[in-house]
């Protein structure tokens, strides 16, 4: 959890400043910081599948790679 929270403080103070200040505002900025801290989060609020699947993700500004893998008991976010 340590890991997350640390990204949710980010997001939390980056909320407080644009609602203060719309000019504040950088969506790209804000996508790479979660986009970044997805595969902790999936680990642990991901739910597994009856049949194995695995998920090839390419996102776009920013560029990143990640497979995602459902299996029987758990989900896994990782780079491709």
């Amino acid at each position: 959890m340590l890991a997350f929270s640390r990204p949710r403080g980010q997001l939390h103070g980056w909320d407080i400043t644009v609602a203060l200040d719309a000019a504040m505002a950088d969506a790209a900025d804000a996508a790479t910081l979660v986009i970044d801290n997805l595969g902790g989060m999936v680990d642990r609020v991901g739910t597994g599948t009856p049949q194995p699947t695995t998920v090839h993700v390419i996102t776009s500004n920013p560029d990143r790679q990640f497979l995602l893998e459902l299996v029987t008991q758990s989900v896994r976010l990782a780079p491709a």
